[in-house]
């Protein structure tokens, strides 16, 4: 059995997630971990596939170039050990991020929680427009260090956002977190 990091990434478009998914079926891999979005028209998937018969690879990675190709994708398929996954309990915290647009949000917020040796596992970032003008909103999911408490990062990271002029709220990931 091999492991495989697989990144995709074009114009969005309907099929692309059934084409890649069957692609991958037709050769028995087995999509463990995913992560998919449309990003100014541009969609993107990342997977962590697993392929129970490793001789066929090539054969896999000619199929999805193949796919790629007829959706109008850059693709690529990267082995990696399963030494790479983690197998760590996970206990994530949330934190989201508002106020007004302007450049160095993430930025500053994400210096403070890599200086805090905790790991932004997931982010998601959108501009509203509204009559009091744009707001910048950043949803996290961070993945702290062992002894790193709630109350801790909160009132690290509210020392930031204060320095950067927005709210931030942090609170423990609930069931609902994949």
């Amino acid at each position: 059995m091999k492991t495989f990091a697989l990144v995709s990434i074009g114009k969005d478009r309907p099929g692309i997630v059934a084409r890649v998914t069957q692609t991958l079926a037709r050769f028995g891999a087995n999509l463990e971990d995913s992560n998919m979005a449309t990003l100014g028209g541009q969609f993107a998937i990342m997977l962590i596939v697993t392929l129970p018969d490793a001789s066929l690879a090539d054969e896999l990675k000619a199929a999805l170039n193949e796919a790629s190709a007829e959706l109008g994708l850059t693709t690529t398929l990267s082995e990696i050990s399963t030494d790479e996954l983690k197998s760590k309990e996970i206990r994530p915290f949330s934190v989201t991020v508002y106020g007004a647009d302007h450049p160095g949000i993430v930025s500053g917020i994400s210096e403070r929680i890599a200086a805090l040796e905790a790991s932004i596992v997931d982010m998601t970032t959108r501009v509203l427009h509204s009559a009091g003008g744009p707001t910048y909103v950043m949803v996290l999911e961070v993945d702290p260090p062992a002894d790193l408490t709630l109350e801790t990062i909160a009132a690290e990271l509210a020392e930031q956002a204060e320095a950067l002029g927005v709210s931030v709220r942090v609170h423990q990931a609930g069931e609902e977190l994949l």
